[in-house]
């Protein structure tokens, strides 16, 4: 009686269990990609929060001068709109080079928002002056 050699047997074995480590490796790589998207857009959401608040306490602060406001926040002036610029890394640059937009728009109330260059709003919000005394 001839032997019949496990070799085949343990080949298919191997190959399989190479499937099943790339498919979960595969699986695991897009949830890694996933959960990176989402710190960093989490992380983008928290900044602009932050830039907005920053604006409209400015504003608050001068009384509700639209002009006086941007001049502190460093803004471009355009009419009622002021704007101010931020790279990926969220500090002040040129419009040229910019990634996020804080727009400061003057009136009762003022606007307050933050967005991507190509538009999507990340954060607005509505600011009032209030005069004391």
């Amino acid at each position: 009686m001839k032997k019949r050699s496990k070799t085949p047997l343990s080949l298919i074995e191997i190959t399989t269990m190479v499937l099943i480590f790339s498919l979960c490796a595969s699986i695991c790589m897009r949830l890694f990609v996933s959960a990176n998207e989402k710190a960093n857009r989490s992380s983008d959401l928290a900044c602009a929060v932050g830039w907005a608040q920053t604006a409209a306490d400015t504003y608050k602060s001068c009384g509700g001068d639209h002009a006086a406001a941007a001049q502190q926040l460093g803004a471009d002036i355009s009419g009622k709109t002021a704007t101010l610029w931020f790279d990926n890394g969220w500090n002040v640059c040129a419009q040229s080079g910019g990634s996020f937009c804080l727009t400061l728009t003057d009136g009762d109330p003022a606007g307050v928002s933050v967005s991507h260059a190509g538009g999507e709003v990340l954060f607005a919000l509505e600011v009032k002056a209030v005069p004391y005394g």
